[in-house]
This record gives C-alpha cells, sequence and structure tokens, in this order.
C-alpha cells in the first residue's frame, strides 16, 4: 500500500501489516537507485559522466556519494523546485541527460516527465520499482545452492 499526496509530493509505503514512514532522503536515495540502475541497463552505451542528477543543498549527501561511485554528474542546488528545474533545464541544453532531482522535504522530480515536484509520478516510480526488487529477491531465494 502506497499513499501520495500529490500537491506534496509526500510518499508512506506499507507492507506486510506495517507502516514505515520514509524520509526523504529515503525515498530519494531508493528513486535515484532505481533510476540510475534502469537507465544503465537501459542504455549502456551513454557515459555516465553525460547523466546527472540534482539534489537542493538540504538534502542528504548521498546522492553525491552515488555520483562519486557511479561516475555521473551530480549537482546541488538552492532549496526549492525553482532551482532544481531550471538547473535541469541548463544541464540539458549543455548536453546532459538528467534522470532525477529531490529535496529531502519530501519532493520528488523526475525532469523527462515534468521539470517539477511531481508526487504521481514518484508514486508510481515507487510502486515499479518495490514490485521489481520484490520479483529480484524472489528470484534470489528460487536459485539452488
Amino acid at each position: 500500500l502506497q499513499w501520495d499526496d500529490p500537491p506534496e509530493g509526500a510518499l508512506l509505503s506499507a507492507q506486510g501489516g506495517w507502516w514505515r514512514p520514509l524520509t526523504g532522503n529515503e525515498i530519494g536515495a531508493l528513486l535515484a537507485h532505481w533510476v540510475w540502475s534502469s537507465f544503465r541497463a537501459a542504455h549502456p552505451e551513454v557515459e555516465p559522466g553525460k547523466v546527472a542528477m540534482l539534489a537542493s543543498t538540504v538534502s542528504s549527501r548521498l546522492l553525491a556519494r552515488m555520483a562519486e561511485a557511479e561516475g555521473f554528474h551530480f549537482e546541488e542546488t538552492l532549496t526549492g523546485f525553482k532551482w532544481l528545474g531550471n538547473r535541469a533545464h541548463q544541464l540539458e541544453a549543455e548536453g546532459f541527460t538528467v534522470l532525477f532531482a529531490f529535496e529531502e522535504a519530501i519532493g520528488f522530480m523526475f525532469p523527462q516527465v515534468h521539470h517539477d515536484k511531481d508526487g504521481v509520478a514518484a508514486a508510481a516510480a515507487f510502486a515499479f520499482s518495490s514490485a521489481a526488487m520484490r520479483w529480484r529477491y524472489a528470484r534470489l531465494l528460487a536459485l539452488p545452492g
């Protein structure tokens, strides 16, 4: 079960009869991992350094650490989606593929969908990634040996 408040971009998740509210930083890290992994699988020919993700200055540094490990471009912006959206537009004009941006106040942006906070797209991406991870985990447990 997921709850989404589109005007605010808030998201809660529940499984197995218990609720676990996720922080904006936790959701941002999970979505960023999913978006990056999916993009790399679908587009291995794209140079990681030409792919970008953004986070606001009040957000966790986890996305910056992911960028260091994976080689994609990361930028931190001032707080607010006007800054994240405007910078995403600028990076796209410079030839980057901008996959994702987030703010710890539970706001998520998928620039290929919309250059602003989008709780509906975030809920859909979270549901899809959760289902895919659950399927992968079930397959892993079913492997012999």
